[in-house]
């Protein structure tokens, strides 16, 4: 990617990496006006269930997006200095999750948190990413991406 001077995936249960907070770009020696971006795909956004709430083991949940989730990623983004990008994919609307209701809830998380509202790519009934921006100078550029995503779809 362009302009990308530093990359960190982190492997493993991400939940736990979080709950450690995550770190400004200029402490990681990034210059300033740096963003910090945090991208999720998940195999569902779900609206109606909590993470915490889940025996984990013997179905794929761990695997799936909850509210609760969005709230640990708020505190874990709470000390981050400059320009924040949260994307979120999803790729089903099983279990009572159809688009405009997954939408209205991370909307009632992120946007209550001062997020700006998201710039929405769906691809059909199913599948569709969120793309959301806090102090991102240059954020009117990403309301291109559903136009930029259109053309390059096989």
């Amino acid at each position: 990617m362009p302009g990308c001077q530093r990359a960190k995936v982190y492997y493993g249960d991400w939940r736990k990496r979080f709950a450690r907070g995550l770190p400004s770009p200029v402490d990681v020696g990034l210059p300033d006006g740096s963003v910090t971006l945090v991208s999720f795909d998940p195999y569902k956004y779900s609206s109606n269930r909590r993470y915490d709430d889940i025996k984990l083991g013997k179905s794929r949940t761990e695997g799936d997006l909850y509210p609760d989730d969005l709230e640990r990623t708020l505190t874990a983004l709470a000390n981050v200095k400059g320009g924040i990008i949260i994307q979120i994919s999803t790729y089903s609307t099983l279990d009572g999750n159809p688009q405009p209701i997954v939408v209205a809830s991370i909307n009632k998380i992120l946007v209550g948190a001062h997020f700006n509202p998201p710039v929405e790519v769906v691809l059909d009934d199913r599948m569709m990413s969120l793309v959301y921006t806090l102090n991102v100078p240059w954020a009117e550029e990403l309301a291109k991406l559903p136009d930029c995503f259109q053309r390059w779809r096989p």
